[in-house]
Order: structure tokens, then C-alpha cells, then sequence
């Protein structure tokens, strides 16, 4: 068979691969993909090297040496295996109708695209296609992509990709980016079939009003008074039209318009995309200062080096570089500026309660997963993304500038940020901390 190339924006977390046309054989063996401009600047990342600090290099591993078979499904092959293997639930589905994937041209409001993920993976299903799409956050390399091959009979063999990802997944155009990251875009979609894809798609983070959201996406629950643009196609020249007629209406589920039976569950939960544009924010983050503060550090010091005098100042450009770069992930963490949630946002099924019941609590319960819904989205203004194995693997002088700084917040020193989260959060936080990341701050 030959592959081809598809270069779509990407509507959802995943979005175009360059799939090989010749076999790995004929590659330099040290590298499962090629990405020439990112091992040139950024050679000690390696990106094009084995990623072998992610959850899906671990289930490749399983699988190539036999201690892990995935079955298969008739109704939707090895999908629901992949999600037990991984450790993703399936009420965090979330369903995407805007032709937008490495397999667009299956993907229509009646056979949206499916996506699933936990902590630090993220899985791409449509029904009948030949390939599952994953994006994992690897602790050394950031987002990396792969495809786990979805036809009965096969063994279900998952390849990393590169190439044409990156056409999207890279953020070289956005001016000091540089660095693989995660979409999820609000694309508004033209009725009856999608047109060319054009610039009024928004990349959401959590700051993203939500009136600007989840255009191209399907949305179920409850969105109290909330209008917002999921639900709804679109026709050039006109407004937005739900499908259902009204506007942001409220769906317990999708059977009256999808096949649900073609996915493990009928929803596509409103709190499950919250949580994911959250997430999606501070993965970027964290990918973005793990990948450039190194290099630039490295630079200045070279400069510091070949200077004969002047050492106060290239020590305060390096410290402000360092600055510019963790600033934005400490307020992504205490989720400064993220948007406020209306009263009445509920879950349509068991995600919200489930999520919140993770874990880890400390000894009175209190969890950095706890939901709010009235007004924001966690009870806590702290992320649980701390928490995780890519957070711990954030280069040294990067997690040492992260926790002086959460630290400073939490002792009420920092005059922009304490403020705004009050003594008995600051205070239940250090105390929430010391138990379930003990010695992370004074």
C-alpha cells in the first residue's frame, strides 16, 4: 500500500501525519521520525529519538514483547482495549465533527471523531477508519504522535509520526514558540459539508471566553444560560444555527442525531472539554519552557563566556529570559485568568464525580481534582498537573524558578498572584501539598 500526505488544520488534539512511504529500515536507525529543524536547534532534546518516557512507549513495548495483546471489538475494534491498556476512561469522550484529522474525510456530523484521554494521553477514534490517532506527553521530548493501526486481523501495531504533525503541531509561526504542542481548536463547520478550512478557527486554552468555544464540537450536559458555538453548523454568510434549532441547547446525549451505538458512550461532556482545554493549556506550557529555557540558558552562558566583562548583565538577561518563560506556566497552574464558568455547568454523565474522586487527598479529602462549576472549574486554584511524571521531568533550573514562585504565592508573597486565590486557599494549599508532594515547598 502507499501512503499519502494530508496537511489539515487540526480541529481537535490531533491532527495531519505524514505517513511513510518507504519502510524505517532505510532511516538513520537512531531516529523514529525526522525532524531536521528541531534536532539542529534544539540537539539536546532529541526529539527525533525514541520517546521512551510516555505512556504509549510503554504500551508499544508491552505489545512487541508479547506480555500484552489488545482484543478486539466488533463494534469498534481495538479502541476499547487501547483505552483499558492506557488507563483512559471512556466518559472523558468528547466528540469532534469538523473535518479536521489525519482521516477528515471520515469525519461528519454523523460520524464525529472521538476523543479520550487522561493526565498525559490523548486518543483520536472514528468509526471505520483504519487508523486510531495518539498524542502522548513524553517527560523528555513533550507532545509526541503516534497511530495504532485499527483493522481486524492485524496486529494492531502503534508507529510514531512526525512530519506533516508538526505542520500543525508546531508553533515556529507563533514567534518565540518552537516547540511541539496540543490543539484544540473552536472551527466553525459549514453546512451540509464542511468547506476549506479558513483562519476563524480559535486554538482554546482556558482562558478562551466560553461565548467563543466548541465551535465543530458536540456538546452534552447542562450549560445553564450559556450560549456558546458547540452543536451548531454553519452556513457562509449566515449566523450560527443549532442543529436542534436553539441555540447552546442543553443535550443529556446524542442518540437522537449520531449512531451512539458506533462509540462506548452517547455524550460528548461539557465538563470533560473543560478539564481537557485546561489541561491542554499548561501541557503547552510545560512543553514550551522544557524545550526553550535550556537553549537559551545555554547561550547566555556561552555569551557570558566570550565576554570580557559585563557578567551582572548577561546574569540579569538570563534571569529575565528564565522569567519570561515560567511566568505564564505558574499563572497557568494557578489558572490566573481562566475564564469563569456560569452557574448551572454540570456533567451529563458519571465524569465529573468520577474525576473528582481521583485523588490523591490528603487527609481531609481536599484534592487539587475537586470540580467547582460555580464560577470556576476547580474547587482548589491549583493544578493537579503538578502532580504528574512530565511536571516532575521540567529541567532543573525551570522546576526550581516554578517552586520558588508557587511558593512565594502560597507564603502570601507574591504581590500580583496571592491575592487573588485569599489566605484560607493559600493556606489549605501548603497544607494539601506538604501530603500529597511532600517537600515541593517550605
Amino acid at each position: 500500500m502507499k501512503w499519502h500526505r494530508r496537511e489539515l488544520l487540526a480541529g481537535g488534539l490531533l491532527g495531519a501525519f505524514l505517513l511513510p512511504s518507504m519502510s524505517q529500515s532505510k532511516r538513520d536507525p537512531a531516529r523514529e521520525i525526522d525532524v531536521p529543524r528541531y534536532d539542529a536547534d534544539y540537539p539536546d532534546i532529541g526529539y527525533s529519538s525514541p520517546a521512551m518516557h510516555n505512556r504509549v512507549w510503554r504500551l508499544r513495548e508491552a505489545m512487541a514483547s508479547g506480555a500484552l495483546e489488545l482484543a478486539w471489538h466488533p463494534s469498534c475494534g481495538y479502541l476499547a482495549a487501547l483505552l483499558a491498556a492506557l488507563r483512559i476512561e471512556a466518559d472523558t469522550q468528547t466528540l469532534v465533527f469538523s473535518r479536521t484529522s489525519l482521516q477528515g474525510d471520515l469525519v461528519t456530523p454523523d460520524t464525529p471523531r472521538a476523543l479520550y484521554f487522561n493526565d498525559d494521553t490523548y486518543v483520536g477514534y472514528i468509526p471505520g477508519a483504519g487508523h486510531i490517532e495518539l498524542t502522548t506527553l513524553d517527560a523528555h521530548k513533550g507532545p509526541v504522535f503516534y497511530t495504532l493501526e485499527n483493522v481486524r486481523g492485524e496486529p494492531g501495531k502503534i508507529r510514531r509520526f512526525g512530519g506533516a504533525c508538526l505542520t500543525c503541531h508546531d508553533n515556529y509561526s507563533l514567534m518565540g514558540g518552537g516547540a511541539p504542542r496540543i490543539l484544540a481548536l473552536s472551527l466553525p463547520v459549514e453546512a451540509p459539508a464542511q468547506g476549506p478550512v479558513d483562519l476563524l478557527g480559535i486554538d482554546v486554552d482556558h482562558r478562551t471566553p466560553l461565548a467563543d468555544r466548541w465551535g465543530g464540537w458536540y456538546v452534552t450536559g447542562s450549560t445553564g444560560q450559556l450560549v456558546h458555538r458547540g452543536n451548531r453548523q454553519t452556513l457562509e454568510g449566515e449566523a450560527h444555527a443549532a442543529l436542534d434549532g436553539e441555540p447552546g441547547a442543553d443535550r443529556p446525549s446524542l442518540e437522537e442525531w449520531i449512531d451512539t451505538s458506533r462509540y462506548p458512550v452517547p455524550h460528548s461532556d461539557v465538563v470533560a472539554l473543560l478539564v481537557l482545554e485546561h489541561q491542554k493549556t499548561v501541557h503547552n506550557l510545560m512543553a514550551r519552557v522544557a524545550w526553550k529555557a535550556p537553549s537559551g540558558m545555554q547561550r547566555l552562558a556561552a555569551a557570558r563566556a566570550r565576554a570580557a566583562g559585563g557578567e551582572a548583565e548577561l546574569a540579569a538577561r538570563q534571569q529575565k529570559l528564565l522569567d519570561s518563560m515560567v511566568d505564564p506556566l505558574v499563572d497557568a497552574l494557578f489558572m490566573i485568568d481562566a475564564a469563569p464558568i456560569p452557574a448551572g455547568v454540570a456533567a451529563g454523565n458519571g465524569f465529573a464525580a468520577r474525576f473528582s474522586g481521583q485523588g490523591p487527598a490528603d487527609a481531609a479529602g481536599r484534592s487539587l481534582r475537586r470540580l467547582d462549576l460555580d464560577g470556576k472549574l476547580f474547587r482548589w486554584p491549583l493544578s493537579y498537573l503538578l502532580l504528574g511524571e512530565a511536571f516532575d521531568a521540567l529541567p532543573t533550573p525551570v522546576m526550581d524558578a516554578v517552586r520558588t514562585r508557587i511558593g512565594a504565592v502560597l507564603r502570601g508573597a507574591d504581590s500580583r498572584r496571592s491575592p487573588l486565590l485569599g489566605v484560607e486557599d493559600r493556606a489549605a494549599l501548603r497544607e494539601m501539598l506538604a501530603q500529597v508532594k511532600p517537600g515541593f515547598v517550605d
